[in-house]
C-alpha cells in the first residue's frame, strides 16, 4: 500500500506521498494568483506547457504557520489531472519499512482528515502518508475546477486575439507590399 514514498516536511511535521503519482518536485516558482480558487489554492504556476493549480499545505493543514519563502512543491497526478502542493521542503525519496503501516483510527477519520491515508514509518519516525486523490475536498475539487477553466477561457481569449492581431499585420503587409507594386 505504501512502497516508496517522497517524505516531505510542513510546520515540523513529516508527510509523505506515494512516489508512483508524484510527477515532479521543483524548487519555487513563480505564483500567479487564481481568483474563484479555494482558500488553500494560492494560485497557479506553469509546468512544462500546462498551468497547474498550487495548494499550499500549511493553510490545507490549518497549522496558523506563515508561509516560508523559498519552499518546495511536489507536482501530484490525481484522476483531474496534476495539483501542485506547496510544503515547506521534501526531504527524500525512500522506502518506507513493512513493520508499520496502518490507516487512520476511526475517531480521527472526519472531512477535515480525508487526505490522510495512513501511518508508516521511514527511519525510526512516524510519517503521515497523504493519499494523492484526496488532497482537495470535492467541494474544493469544484471550487478549483471551476476557477481552471476561467483561467484557461482568458489564455486562450488572449492567444486567439493575438493571433487575430498577428493574421491582420500579415495581411496589412502583403497589402501594402502589393500596393507599393502597383
Amino acid at each position: 500500500m505504501f512502497a516508496t514514498q517522497v517524505i516531505f516536511g510542513v510546520n515540523g511535521q513529516k508527510y509523505s506521498f506515494n512516489s508512483l503519482y508524484v510527477r515532479a518536485v521543483e524548487h519555487s516558482c513563480n505564483i500567479v494568483m487564481l481568483p474563484g480558487a479555494p482558500e488553500c489554492v494560492v494560485g497557479v504556476t506553469e509546468l512544462r506547457g500546462e498551468w497547474i493549480p498550487i495548494c499550499d499545505l500549511n493553510i490545507k493543514f490549518k497549522t496558523g504557520v506563515p508561509a516560508k519563502p523559498n519552499r518546495d512543491i511536489i507536482y501530484v497526478n490525481y484522476s483531474q489531472g496534476c495539483i501542485g502542493c506547496l510544503v515547506d521542503m521534501v526531504h527524500e525519496i525512500g522506502a518506507v519499512t513493512e513493520d508499520i503501516q496502518m490507516k487512520l483510527p476511526t475517531i480521527l477519520q472526519s472531512d477535515e482528515t480525508s487526505y490522510v491515508e495512513g501511518i508508516v514509518r521511514h527511519k525510526g519516525e512516524l510519517v503521515t502518508a497523504i493519499h494523492h486523490e484526496c488532497v482537495l475536498t470535492p467541494n474544493e475539487a469544484a471550487q478549483l475546477s471551476a476557477a481552471m477553466k476561467s483561467l484557461l477561457k482568458k489564455k486562450q481569449d488572449e492567444q486567439d486575439a493575438l493571433l487575430a492581431a498577428e493574421a491582420a499585420k500579415k495581411e496589412a503587409e502583403e497589402k501594402a507590399a502589393k500596393d507599393k507594386e502597383e
